[in-house]
């Protein structure tokens, strides 16, 4: 029974979560929430909309409802929005205790670790040491959510018996790692940017020099916007003399002074 109402909850925060409430009032953004657990509650052929969910996923854990639920206080507008740097060392957490137990739990290694969670001794140790570490870099929303998850667990509050199952779920570790993997992707792509230039009209990547100044980047930049189809000859070469006026006006220097070692 915990874990249906627990599924309505949830899936009502999710709903809420992906519509764009943004421009909305406090009362609107109200309005939509109750709106979302209306919705939930919906029922086809004798089973709420929660219901079919929870069928599916067997109900998120306690540090994904508790997380849904800041997050969703947050977009309400009275609690703090967390950080996309306090975002990113959360999911990178339980990133990598998603790494930890799910493919060892599908056979892919001699020890698994969800053994473990019905008699948590070393694992409540193990967990305890990561609440320290999350506080001890001021990351107090995740040392909060894990001590949280551990006093469910101790009060036997739902109806799993291990562990792992208050710690971490399915759902949340696939979003997790997604989060930590378009992380990765949008810093290979600024050093990209970075070390090279995008040639439009070749559609091929042009390196950039190690030491460029403002002035000689603007330059680059007009040539490789010169270089499109669709402009003639006497506007590309008014392009070097455009930029080279575009910066001196904006008084970048032209060329870096020699280094000296």
């Amino acid at each position: 029974m915990t874990g249906i109402v627990l599924s309505h909850i949830t899936f009502a925060i999710v709903l809420f979560l992906l519509l764009p409430t943004g421009k909305l009032p406090l009362n609107g953004r109200i309005a939509a929430l109750a709106g979302a657990a209306i919705l939930v509650m919906l029922t086809v052929d004798g089973l709420s909309l929660a219901e079919y969910v929870y069928s599916l996923t067997s109900g998120l854990s306690i540090t994904a409802v508790l997380w849904l639920a800041w997050s969703a206080g947050a977009k309400v507008g009275g609690l703090r929005a967390m950080s996309e740097r306090r975002h990113l060392q959360l999911a990178i957490c339980f990133g990598a205790l998603t790494l930890l137990l799910y493919p060892a739990t599908l056979g892919l290694s001699m020890f698994d670790p969800y053994r473990l969670g019905y008699n948590p001794n070393y694992l409540l140790g193990f967990i305890f040491a990561i609440s320290v570490v999350l506080w001890i870099v001021r990351h107090y929303f995740g040392a909060a959510l894990i001590t949280a998850a551990t006093a469910v667990f101790m009060l036997d509050f739902r109806s799993p018996e291990n562990y792992w199952d208050y710690l971490i779920d399915p759902l949340l570790g696939i979003y997790c790692l997604a989060v930590v993997g378009w992380y990765l992707l949008r810093r290979v792509w600024r050093k990209l940017k970075s070390r090279y230039d995008w040639t439009p009209s070749g559609g091929r990547w042009q390196n950039r020099p190690a030491f460029e100044s403002p002035g000689e980047r603007l330059m680059t930049s007009m040539t490789n916007l010169c270089a499109e189809d669709g402009i003639t000859n006497a506007e590309k070469r008014l392009c070097p003399s455009l930029a080279t006026g575009l910066a001196e006006d904006a008084g970048l220097p032209q060329h870096l002074p020699p280094r000296t070692s």
